[in-house]
């Protein structure tokens, strides 16, 4: 952040989910689109799943509204590469298919505002789409497109599309309109949809003792009409919940967020967080090529996780968590160094696991230069949604120094 100008002293980071949920909480309910609008979906004891359908990912979290109406979120944030950006990509493959590779490059070269207005008017149409399979989706090809098309190939383009087995009864082209049969349309958008019904199904058995039957969906791909209308299908019990704007729900939410941060009070740990440490040497379960040797030879297992949070935990970053750690100051040296790492493991046995990665690194001045000695250390952890703090006291001097980990490694 140092790079942007943002001194680390006031930036606060903000999980999408959590500043759409922050969001809703406080828009009248005449602000949210619902399946019924009797009940507010943000009572205390209410719970909920939100959707946050961007155009690259999919993220999902479940929360709930304790009785002092603050946000606890119940299971982790999971989901996939299920963005509209597929949807996006499926529509530019079909034009390229038809006009060719070479085609579409030159237009892309020469035309490249008409390929962009070729874009937004399918992002419209993305938004609008519906379950209907007997319509025709129309789009307006430039002509200009047809020209660099004809010239190239020296084919006549509506010809050449009747050519195209899969395509001639389902795509025609009259002047500069190409009319493509809604079902085609609809196609693109399936895998994605699919994918995302699919985990939500999953998220809520999963979920099951929590009983959620409310359903936050936000980000600029929750507009789509087809995912809505895919979503209540599978999932017919559940209570839809779309604010307007969805597509800005999570840039407004933050801004809440940055005024009360305290609104989110417990959440979910994503990863397993622990440092380096070593134990005595196990010739049967140690591997020798972790074995140490100190200056009294007595021989020791490096690198082993010693945990401070698991995976799945719930945690608050008003209470941390505690580790107490005996760490040895080496000859000559008068600092001891905290590794921290990170692991998608519940359980790593060493910090060099493919699962960990190092987000970390605290160095505690000791100042005993004359010879190695061993000092308890209090090592605290506080997770704050994205950002994680480590606060660590030498028991012995009473140093304390603390330190934000480098969330962006993981």
């Amino acid at each position: 952040m140092t790079v942007a100008g943002i001194p680390s002293s006031q930036l606060l980071l903000s999980l999408e989910p959590e500043a759409a949920a922050i969001l809703c909480r406080y828009l009248p309910l005449d602000k949210l689109f619902t399946d019924n609008n009797t009940i507010s979906p943000f009572e205390r004891g209410s719970k909920y799943v939100v959707i946050d359908a961007g155009g690259g990912t999919i993220d999902m979290a479940v929360h709930g509204i304790q009785q002092n109406g603050k946000i606890k979120e119940l299971y982790k944030v999971s989901g996939g590469h299920w963005g509209g950006a597929n949807v996006d990509k499926a529509f530019i493959d079909l034009i390229s298919e038809i006009m060719g590779k070479e085609v579409m490059e030159e237009i892309s070269k020469i035309h490249t505002f008409d390929l962009m207005d070729l874009y937004r008017e399918f992002e419209v149409k993305k938004r609008t789409l519906a379950s209907d399979k007997n319509g025709k989706v129309v789009f307006k090809i430039p002509y200009e497109f047809i020209e660099v098309y004809e010239l190239h190939t020296g084919q006549n383009i509506r010809k050449a599309i009747e050519s195209i087995a899969k395509y001639k009864d389902s795509i025609t082209l009259k002047g500069d309109k190409m009319i493509i049969d809604q079902q085609l349309v609809q196609d693109l958008f399936s895998p994605c949809c699919y994918e995302i019904a699919n985990h939500l199904e999953d998220l809520l058995q999963k979920c099951e003792r929590h009983d959620i039957k409310t359903i936050l969906m936000v980000g600029g791909f929750s507009e789509s009409r087809f995912l809505q209308e895919q979503i209540r299908t599978r999932l017919p019990d559940c209570r839809i919940i779309i604010p307007a704007d969805p597509g800005l729900a999570v840039l407004k939410g933050a801004v809440i967020f940055g005024h009360d941060p305290s609104v989110v009070s417990t959440r979910v740990s994503r990863y397993t967080y622990g440092t380096s440490t070593t134990v005595p040497f196990m010739k049967n379960i140690h591997p020798y090529s972790k074995m140490i040797t100190n200056e009294r030879d007595e021989t020791y297992c490096s690198g082993i996780f010693k945990k401070f949070v698991q995976i799945g935990q719930s945690v608050s970053g008003d209470n941390p968590q505690l580790l107490h750690i005996d760490a040895r100051s080496e000859e000559n040296k008068d600092v001891i160094d905290i590794e921290i790492f990170a692991s998608t493991e519940a359980n790593p046995t060493f910090v060099t696991d493919p699962s960990c990665t190092k987000i970390g690194q605290l160095k505690l001045d000791v100042k005993t230069p004359e010879r190695a000695q061993k000092h308890l250390l209090e090592v605290a952890i506080f997770i704050s949604g994205p950002e994680v703090m480590l606060r660590v006291k030498n028991k012995k001097t009473g140093e304390t120094i603390s330190e934000k980990l480098d969330f962006l490694a993981l």
